[in-house]
């Protein structure tokens, strides 16, 4: 029997690098001349799928300005960082940032801007458009950048609030203004009637809705109600056999919202013996007339209509802004 030699053979696996990657946390590495480093920056997110970008950090020049704070590199510092923090604590001196594009800026305010807004320069857009990860500012100040990054994130949702909520009040006074007709013809102002037995009473023993039609499409405009719905809210007071000392009105819409609108609203007030009556609202509107028709039987005023005056501008502004009830 033939023996067979075998070939002894060593064999050494690849150990694999367990160090984190610059990209990771923003480290910085030494360059060869001297006074400049480098740093790798990354976006958030994934690392397989973020994108990086080198940056070169350095002294800047005497009199080398930064166009995102538009004053001088050296003795500038953002506001919410104290005034003796720099990028890196062992190297004061360096405080100015190259991009690859080759624009140059303040180091904090750059990494700022990459935080807050996106990671492109400034100036040419070269970059990501997405924030860069918050890792790769340094450790020392990472802290101070998170802070200040989460009050300008509620800082810019708050403005952002605003300039949607005066788009969308443009919008609606352009549709308002365009249905006004609309208003008009399908009746959609009224009156609401609210008697109370006495003055001090605090819940209304009755409450009426009358229509009120517009007479014309003039300025003012002028609505008012009608005799035949007048008769029923006295129909309904006899029957109840209460006689009302105390009345509040308020008149409402039914408009592009959903729900029962007040436009104008009166405080409590007794019937006089005059004809005509006039009744201020709760609020002082601009042109405004609230007029009752009335009667005097057997020495009692008995209401005989509702007229009310309102110039068209304050109309329409009262359909956007006015106020919601609960009925």
């Amino acid at each position: 029997m033939t023996r067979i030699g075998i070939k002894e053979t060593s064999f050494t696996l690849p150990v694999k690098d367990m160090s984190p990657p610059s990209h990771i946390t923003g480290c910085k590495r030494q360059r060869e001349d001297a006074g400049t480093q480098e740093i790798i920056v990354r976006t958030e997110g994934p690392v397989a799928t973020s994108d990086a970008m080198i940056i070169k950090l350095s002294k800047p020049a005497e009199e080398e300005e930064c166009v995102i704070t538009m004053e001088k590199i050296i003795g500038y510092k953002l506001e919410f960082l104290e005034s003796d923090v720099t990028f890196f604590e062992d190297q004061p001196e360096i405080r100015k940032a190259q991009l690859p594009c080759g624009h140059s800026f303040h180091a904090l305010a750059l990494f700022y801007h990459f935080a807050r807004n996106a990671m492109s320069c400034p100036c040419c857009r070269e970059g990501s458009d997405l924030v860069m990860d918050i890792a790769c500012i340094p450790e020392h100040i990472r802290k101070h950048f998170a802070l200040q990054l989460e009050k300008q994130k509620i800082a810019d949702a708050q403005e952002s609030l605003a300039e949607n909520m005066i788009t969308i009040a443009h919008i609606l006074e352009q549709e308002v203004i365009f249905n006004l007709d609309d208003f008009f013809t399908n009746h959609r102002v009224f009156v609401i009637l609210y008697f109370y037995e006495t003055m001090d009473s605090i819940r209304p023993f009755m409450i009426s809705e009358l229509p009120l039609y517009c007479i014309g499409n003039q300025e003012p405009l002028r609505f008012e109600s009608l005799g035949s719905s007048i008769r029923h809210v006295h129909t309904n007071l006899r029957m109840l056999g209460i006689e009302s000392k105390a009345v509040e009105i308020v008149i409402g819409t039914r408009s592009i919202f959903d729900g029962v609108m007040a436009l104008y609203r009166t405080n409590k007030f007794k019937f006089l013996s005059s004809p005509h009556q006039q009744v201020d609202g709760t609020t002082q509107l601009e042109g405004t007339n609230l007029m009752l028709r009335l009667s005097n039987i057997s020495d009692k005023p008995k209401l005989e209509g509702v007229t009310w005056e309102i110039p068209k501008h304050v109309f329409t502004r009262l359909l956007i802004h006015g106020t919601f009830l609960n009925l």
